[in-house]
């Protein structure tokens, strides 16, 4: 730390600093804290709400696209989209976003907003499958990756034990990923 005496900046522990020039130095550096702090936060929330406007729209499109990879089972699958999951991410005031629960031959598959507290990721959505004859011990869900161009896109995310795979979000892959959230609906028919 530094102390201006005539325009000359002087070490802290210098000798010709006063313990009235330390008192204000640290008054000073305090204040010069608290605004470094005011900024960082204001530009972190800035941030944060650039990605939870980012997340939300994100969200509402992998909403939209599931239920157009469906369409045509409309018949073998009901929908349920009213149940509100609330989403608390630090400075963000908290939010509500529907969640979507499909019912197949039965078993409920619950898709869930988490939020954009993620480390390595912008963005979170668990699936996870509700049943009642198997239970299912692996993680699966959607990622919200950036690329260099600052386009964002979903990813699908399985661990399952100590294996992990990612892949893309398309039709192909998220009739996969259903596929081993459902194997029992298949091995009862």
């Amino acid at each position: 730390m530094f102390s201006v005496k005539r325009g000359v900046e002087l070490p802290v522990d210098h000798p010709q600093v006063h313990e009235d020039q330390l008192s204000t130095i640290y008054k000073m550096t305090f204040k010069s804290k608290i605004i470094i702090i005011r900024q960082r936060k204001k530009e972190s929330l800035k941030q944060s709400l650039k990605y939870h406007k980012v997340f939300c729209d994100m969200y509402k499109q992998l909403i939209n696209d599931i239920k157009e990879f469906l369409k045509e089972n409309e018949d073998c699958i009901d929908f349920d989209e009213s149940f509100p999951c609330p989403i608390k991410e630090g400075d963000i005031p908290q939010y509500m976003l529907d969640g979507l629960k499909l019912f197949i031959d039965g078993e409920e598959t619950k898709i869930t907003p988490v939020g954009t507290l993620i480390v390595g990721a912008y963005g979170r959505v668990d699936i996870e499958q509700r049943s009642y004859v198997a239970g299912n011990k692996s993680r699966k869900y959607f990622l919200l990756n950036k690329d260099d161009d600052e386009n964002f896109t979903w990813r699908i995310y399985i661990k399952d034990g100590v294996d992990s795979e990612f892949t893309d979000f398309n039709e192909e892959n998220f009739f996969k990923l259903l596929n081993t959230l459902l194997p029992e609906v298949y091995e009862r028919a």
